[in-house]
């Protein structure tokens, strides 16, 4: 599928932070010269050992510096991910960047959705991506 534009999100990180309650079981925050540059966040679900990467955020000043990869190596390296089999994640179908980015970190993709922002055909798709653990 050809698009005439990527699609890049645009997300607010101090709303993020505040959620009460967060939604969320592990999250890290990358710093570079005292200065957030990317946040991610994941909860496991135990009964099939899948870890759900609920947010990655890149500053757009910062992305293809390796930030995500940093993030994402942090998420899966952390003692609370260690029962994890997989590792799985959602984004927009017209997302090219972020699907470009997770790709390029082991990810493939296992499934769309029509309904996940709302039950109507003119909505956004889901595509979900997933990587084996260990």
């Amino acid at each position: 599928m050809m698009l005439a534009f990527p699609s890049f999100k645009r997300h607010d990180l101090a709303q993020h932070l505040a959620q009460d309650p967060p939604g969320w079981e592990s999250a890290y925050l990358a710093m570079r010269n005292d200065r957030g540059c990317g946040f991610a966040a994941c909860i496991l679900n135990s009964w099939n050992r899948r870890l759900c990467l609920l947010h990655l955020y890149v500053d757009s000043q910062m992305c293809g510096q390796g930030v995500g990869g940093v993030l994402l190596n942090t998420l899966l390296n952390a003692p609370e991910s260690a029962d994890a089999q997989h590792v799985w994640l959602e984004t927009k179908v017209d997302n090219l960047p972020a699907i470009r980015a997770y790709e390029s970190m082991g990810f493939r993709i296992v499934d769309l959705e029509q309904t996940l922002y709302g039950d109507c055909p003119s909505n956004d798709t889901a595509l979900y991506m997933s990587r084996g653990l260990r």
